[in-house]
């Protein structure tokens, strides 16, 4: 049985920042990923947006983790050749009441710790974004978009280089405390078992961390509530299309178990495209969705895919050009929404103090992963 200094179990953006930040200090770090591919569940299917941190509540981790998450990406990015662009965001109102959820927001905001976050009239949203209708909205200059699977394999590089083995295929099938540490079983693609001792284990697992907790600790009470986001897109053909910044709605809030949300609701997101130079720019392929949904299985992003009809009726007020005609249907990703609290868990399993468990990391968490990677470093920093 190979002794190794750590486990992380996921190979999402944020098991692969985990895995980048403490390659810097430490050796010994074996990453494992079920799929065949690295960032296959929510870190490749969402939205590629990097959130400025206004929809969380004022001190919860994902308020904090995204604010501080939002300025090392664009740094990361920036010094790492990954593409990335601070094109900001409006939330529109197009009533009265929807002005008071945004002023809520603008109020929040301040709170966070968001910079830049000011109010603009129905006429300043127009002269930022033709086609957009609203009364007044709030500009959010510090929100941007990502090329979410070129952040995750220039972290997996990273890493790598830094020593860090890297395995596919490769599903933790069992976790128990063995000689004061983890013993931790991986089953191959090819049927193959490996069991690897191990003086730390991390749980970033994703939609399955509720159920990596309970390989270790059968009476973990963790629920992963599967929320399925649809997306489809359409080509901006003439200037009336065009977006070049992300266009959200005000949200509401809704109930996910036993805990409110804000909803973010269906919006705008411009994608990048390759240009014929090799550089990846704005494409005139707008994003729009998510429209979400608790489903019943954790694997299930097609069935019952909702209608263009659908989308359109959530886009109509605040974008009116768009017709059901210029639709075409685009992936569904699944986030991991927690049954048991409305922020991320980043904390200690019960059975053994170096195993670490991060749970319900849905979004923000592309935006927040180097920070995580960096408050899951401090937590092996204060048992050294």
């Amino acid at each position: 049985m190979e002794k190794v200094f750590c486990s992380i179990v996921g190979g999402g953006v944020v098991g692969c920042a985990i895995a980048y930040e403490l390659s810097q200090k430490y050796q010994g770090i074996f990453l494992f990923e079920k799929n065949r591919y690295l960032g296959e569940e929510q870190s490749g299917r969402n939205s590629g947006v990097i959130h400025a941190g206004i929809y969380y509540k004022p001190g919860s981790l994902k308020s904090r983790l995204c604010v501080e998450g939002n300025r090392l990406i664009y740094r990361f990015c920036a010094e790492n050749g990954v593409a990335a662009l601070r094109i900001g965001k409006i939330i529109v109102a197009t009533n009265s009441d929807e002005e008071q959820i945004i002023k809520r927001l603008l109020i929040r905001a301040k709170r966070n710790g968001v910079p830049g976050v000011h109010l603009i009239d129905g006429a300043e949203v127009a002269a930022f974004q033709p086609g957009v209708k609203a009364v007044s909205a709030l500009h959010l200059p510090t929100t941007g978009i990502v090329n979410a699977a070129t952040l995750i394999k220039t972290l997996a590089k990273l890493a790598r280089m830094n020593g860090v083995s890297i395995l596919t295929q490769a599903t933790v099938s069992g976790i128990s405390v063995r000689e004061e540490r983890l013993e931790v079983r991986v089953l191959y693609g090819n049927g193959k078992e490996e069991r690897f001792l191990s003086e730390w284990v991390v749980n970033a697992a994703g939609l399955y961390s509720d159920e990596v907790a309970r390989l270790a600790d059968s009476e973990e009470t963790y629920k992963i509530i599967p929320f399925r986001g649809e997306y489809y897109y359409y080509n901006a053909v003439s200037a009336d299309l065009e977006v070049k910044t992300n266009v959200y709605p005000a949200p509401v809030l809704v109930k996910v178990g036993t805990k409110e949300r804000y909803d973010v609701g269906v919006h705008l997101t411009p994608t990048f495209g390759l240009e014929s130079d090799g550089r990846e720019r704005l494409s005139k392929r707008i994003l729009v969705g998510p429209l979400g949904r608790v489903i019943s299985h954790k694997n299930d992003y097609q069935t019952g895919r909702l209608p263009p009809e659908e989308f359109i009726s959530r886009v109509q007020p605040f974008f009116p050009v768009l017709r059901v005609e210029n639709l075409r249907l685009e992936y569904a990703g699944i986030q991991a929404k927690p049954a048991h609290t409305d922020d991320f868990t980043i904390k200690r399993s019960r059975i053994h103090p170096h195993m670490i468990n991060l749970v319900g990391i849905d979004s923000p968490g592309l935006t927040s992963s180097l920070a995580v990677a960096k408050f899951v470093a401090l937590l092996f920093k204060d048992s050294e």
